[in-house]
């Protein structure tokens, strides 16, 4: 690519080449349905700048691309004899200043969309909306863990030593084991038998040891 200090040099002299054939144009379709022929250079200037906006903004570029296109078919169609000039193409022409002012007055005073900053290890990417899809995909969020899972994929505390009044939660274990047909958690034994973390992890580390 041919730049000059950071600049596409191969893509600003295609734009105004571009810009120079579709002004011409415009400027011909205008003169075409009557339009003065100084008044008329308006109506290029209009038109083309706006695209320019569009593209800026990446916002209306496919209708102000498509009336472009319209208008420069349109006048080479009324040069060529093809296209007469009649109150509908007369009413279009007419149209392209006072749509122009509406939308660039849009463009204007609506905010232009901020690109959003996504950090990957020790880089910062910079994606705009404009390149992504119209419709982003959610994923489900997964599923909470079931208590009853969580206990079982806790690991089971080694077997401690009893104390006096944890053997008095004992039989209280034994029938909450048979009730649930799985080893409690300590989060269950804690809400069921109203005891403290430790005493749950002891009962629990009790109860593995015992037979089922």
């Amino acid at each position: 690519m041919i730049s000059l200090k950071g600049k596409d040099v191969l893509g600003g002299a295609a734009t105004l080449f571009a810009l120079a054939v579709t002004f011409n144009a415009e400027y011909e379709l205008a003169t075409a349905v009557g339009i003065d022929h100084i008044v008329a250079l308006a109506v290029p200037g209009a038109l083309d700048v706006y695209v320019l906006r569009a593209l800026q903004a990446k916002r209306d570029v496919f209708l102000t691309v498509l009336a472009m296109i319209l208008v420069n078919a349109a006048s080479h169609l009324v040069t060529a004899g093809v296209l007469a000039v009649s109150a509908p193409l007369i009413i279009a022409v007419s149209a392209i200043a006072p749509l122009v002012l509406w939308r660039a007055h849009v463009l204007r005073h609506e905010p232009m969309e901020q690109p959003e900053r996504i950090q990957v290890d020790d880089k910062t990417y910079e994606v705009h909306p404009a390149t992504l899809p119209a419709v982003v995909p959610v994923l489900p969020a997964k599923p909470p863990v079931p208590a009853k899972r969580r206990a079982q994929r806790a690991p089971v505390p080694a077997v401690g030593e009893l104390t006096e009044d944890d053997k008095k939660h004992c039989e209280p274990a034994l029938k909450l084991r048979e009730h649930i047909g799985e080893l409690p958690g300590v989060r269950a034994l804690k809400e069921n038998l109203g005891v403290g973390t430790a005493r749950a992890q002891r009962l629990r580390g009790w109860l593995a040891a015992q037979p089922a």
